[in-house]
């Protein structure tokens, strides 16, 4: 490859060149200038609506998991409210002093 290729950017040179020219002459979709994120999506949504039963597993899925999170708050409520009581009581030194002596 000379100079003037490489200003003119010239593919040849290249060996990706041959690639980008099939898939132009053979409108072959290239992963580099097309953009599906928008057609997925839509494709989802018309999953979603032609398939009740699927609409029903993510509904469920999404129950589960809001369960599972307001489950794991209420039980670590009570450790927080310890915590911060410790940390009113002692300050941030006396709980970096527990944390590094660690329990006896």
């Amino acid at each position: 490859m000379n100079l003037d290729e490489l200003f003119n950017q010239n593919n040849r040179s290249h060996g990706y060149g041959h690639e980008h020219h099939y898939e132009k002459r053979y409108n072959y979709p290239s992963h580099h200038s097309d953009n599906q994120h928008g057609y997925l999506k839509q494709q989802l949504i018309n999953k979603l609506q032609l398939n009740p039963k699927l609409k029903m597993l993510l509904m469920v899925a999404a129950i589960l998991i809001l369960v599972v999170v307001v489950a794991t708050i209420i039980i670590l409520y009570p450790i927080l409210m310890k915590l911060i009581g410790y940390v009113g009581e002692n300050g941030i030194q006396g709980l970096i002093n527990v944390v590094w002596s660690g329990s006896k």
